[in-house]
């Protein structure tokens, strides 16, 4: 019978039926996880001084030689040498956090549902080691990466089951998010919607009092205002359920007209620092490639990226303004305005997306540090919900990188 080690959740490893004997041996077993994940020969001083908080690292070699010696035993894929030490693992070996990462780290493959259940929860979840601080420090940071990487995994899997209407499917893919995250919104807009498409509304509208109810009494918050409008859409539903209660999407076809949109109102959430200029004239043909251009949708899905160039004083600023007038209607989640100028204080520039003059995710009296209201603001510009970005005067290649939406219903130019 093959060996299972389990790192994600609670620590298992088994040979055969049997528990394995190295799980009487916390260290021991912190140290296999290190080097799977590392998946590299590490140095005996670098091993020596991760695991021990000791005065010297001469002290620190003698704990490792002796774990070492205890724990050979059980492990016949660890190789070591007088300078290092590195774990192979053996053919027949099932590791999940291999299996997962594996697939995680696919590179724009899906990651099914039942990959995504191997995350039974954090790496080493139960382990502590007081005496090894910078050991627990490396894992803190593996735990947090691996869980965001499952949760975008999760996120990518429901737009793609939404896309193709496998509503059931969808609903166990966010159900399994919640999971993870009970008080994470999207994951609970994704069920609701899932649910609701399969006409299972009496269970989204429970879904959401239960959620409301966890997040009132456990802290003391209230939904978000996109989770509540769902909420209330819900409420007042009456009828069968036959498609996904999404953005509708179809008003980006206007975008590849030939005709060059007439001007008209924004979306009521926009947030666009000028008036349209009523003596703008020309730029028709600049116009409608921006459009063209935003109306596409690549093979990996991302959302696209228009950039409009020129020397200084050419009227890019007013032909960007233009179009958010002549188009901006089109995208119902709303017109953004993000003033890159300054690199210092484009993190305020995305803040005031989610501020309650625009997407409404938080209230100044929520007193949310700065970190947490960009991080509800990404989440939110990941959504499928059509959302024009405008970062003028984004010159910085990097710091557009840094600020770009991977996925979701985003333009940006």
């Amino acid at each position: 019978m093959p060996r299972k080690i389990h790192f994600l959740g609670t620590l298992s490893i088994t040979d055969g039926a049997r528990p394995s004997g190295l799980l009487r041996n916390a260290k021991g077993c912190a140290l296999l996880a290190y080097l799977i994940v590392r998946g590299r020969s590490e140095t005996r001083e670098h091993l020596a001084d991760l695991l021990w908080d000791a005065p010297d690292t001469a002290g620190s070699l003698r704990n490792l030689r002796v774990l070492l010696t205890r724990i050979r035993p059980y492990l016949p894929g660890l190789h070591t040498t007088r300078n290092s030490v590195q774990y192979i693992p053996q053919g027949e070996e099932a590791i999940d956090y291999l299996t997962l990462s594996d697939k995680l780290n696919a590179g724009g493959t899906l990651v099914p549902l039942d990959d995504l259940r191997l995350y039974r929860g954090e790496l080493l979840e139960q382990v502590y080691l007081e005496d090894a601080p910078r050991y627990m420090e490396w894992l803190t940071l593996q735990r947090e990466r691996l869980r965001r990487a499952v949760l975008d995994a999760h996120r990518n899997l429901c737009q793609a089951l939404a896309e193709e209407k496998l509503w059931s499917k969808g609903a166990e893919a966010a159900a399994h998010w919640l999971a993870i995250d009970e008080v994470d919104e999207e994951a609970l807009r994704w069920q609701l919607q899932f649910l609701a498409a399969n006409g299972q509304i009496t269970a989204a509208r429970q879904g959401y009092a239960a959620f409301q109810s966890i997040l009132c009494d456990q802290w003391d918050l209230e939904p978000e205002a996109a989770t509540q409008t769902l909420a209330q859409e819900l409420e007042d539903w009456s009828g069968e359920i036959t498609t996904l209660l999404l953005p509708d999407l179809s008003s980006l076809e206007a975008l590849s007209s030939s005709e060059l949109s007439e001007p008209g109102p924004l979306p009521a959430n926009s947030i666009l620092p000028y008036h349209r200029n009523e003596d703008f004239v020309g730029r028709e043909t600049e116009l409608l490639r921006i459009a063209s251009a935003l109306g596409q949708v690549s093979k990996d899905a991302r959302p696209p990226v228009v950039a409009i160039t020129g020397m200084g004083g050419s009227g890019k600023t007013q032909t960007a303004v233009e179009f958010c007038y002549r188009y901006g209607r089109y995208f119902p989640g709303g017109v953004f305005w993000l003033n890159f100028d300054k690199a210092e204080h484009v993190a305020e520039e995305v803040a005031a997306v989610g501020s309650e003059r625009g997407l409404g995710l938080f209230r100044e009296t929520e007193k949310l540090t700065l970190t947490d209201q960009i991080g509800r603001v990404q989440r939110a510009l990941q959504e499928p919900v059509p959302r024009l970005l405008v970062f003028d005067h984004c010159e910085d290649e990097a710091l557009l990188g840094r600020w770009l939406p991977v996925t979701g219903g985003a333009r940006r130019f």
